[in-house]
């Protein structure tokens, strides 16, 4: 009876550790966010960054580290051979190209050119990207991501 009871004591010790370590290795990327807005925030501080701008930067920032998928996509571009990034970048950006105005009526061979062109981003609500009327080398599109081309002169 007396070693049925340690034994139990002992699996609900292991079991409560395994939870503890498995809680605080889901925790490490909200920790390491934390750590990453800290920094920054010292960095902007010490650089006399106007005020303004550190709130815009850092509710960018904190968007941007603290709702990612945990998962790089522009690594993964990287990583794959150029007929598999082609698709796959077809595939992710493709229909919502298509459904740009601009781009209606082209064919898929020229959509899934642009496609290859597309940069996704992060983009808080209510942060300007890009200014209507402004000249610049970006097309923004938001069907029902933010996505960006940047075209290289």
């Amino acid at each position: 009876m007396l070693s049925a009871e340690l034994m139990r004591d002992f699996i609900l010790g292991m079991v409560a550790g395994l939870m503890a370590t498995i809680s605080l290795a889901l925790g490490s990327g909200d920790q390491e966010a934390q750590w990453k807005l800290r920094s920054l925030k010292e960095w902007m501080h010490d650089k006399n960054v106007p005020k303004t701008f550190q709130t815009r930067l850092t509710e960018y920032c904190n968007e941007l580290w603290n709702n990612r998928s945990g998962f790089d996509v522009e690594e993964l571009f990287a990583e794959v051979p150029p007929t598999m990034r082609s698709n796959l970048a077809f595939f992710l950006y493709g229909s919502n190209v298509s459904n740009i105005p601009l781009f209606k009526d082209l064919g898929d061979a020229v959509i899934n050119a642009i496609c290859a062109a597309v940069t996704p981003i992060v983009v808080p609500r209510k942060q300007e990207v890009i200014t209507e009327g402004r000249p610049g080398v970006e097309f923004c599109g938001s069907q029902p991501r933010a996505i960006l081309l940047h075209c290289s002169a």
